[in-house]
């Protein structure tokens, strides 16, 4: 899921259980990661296939030339908070 972290857009996702954070805007063309499809660790870019570690944000597979940053992320009751 996308969020807004003080003006940034950031991706959400829960991955066995733990929650990892990262920029919502591929490294590539600027594509919503959001949007595309968590396969294992990795979010799939949905306008160029591009694969980013949602837990390091390291590029796993091109067409993006940089990661993309990541947030730490902490559960206080129910809420989800994210470092910024």
């Amino acid at each position: 899921m996308g969020v807004d972290v003080r003006g940034r857009l950031v991706a959400l996702c829960c991955l066995g259980g733990a929650y990892h954070a990262f920029d919502d805007i591929c490294t590539h063309r600027g594509c919503l990661l959001s949007q595309g499809e968590l396969e294992g660790r990795a979010v799939v870019c949905p306008c160029h296939a591009g694969a980013f570690d949602v837990t390091t944000g390291e590029v796993l597979e091109g067409p993006p030339p940089e990661p993309v940053r990541t947030y730490e992320v902490r559960v206080s009751g129910e809420d989800v908070e994210i470092a910024s």
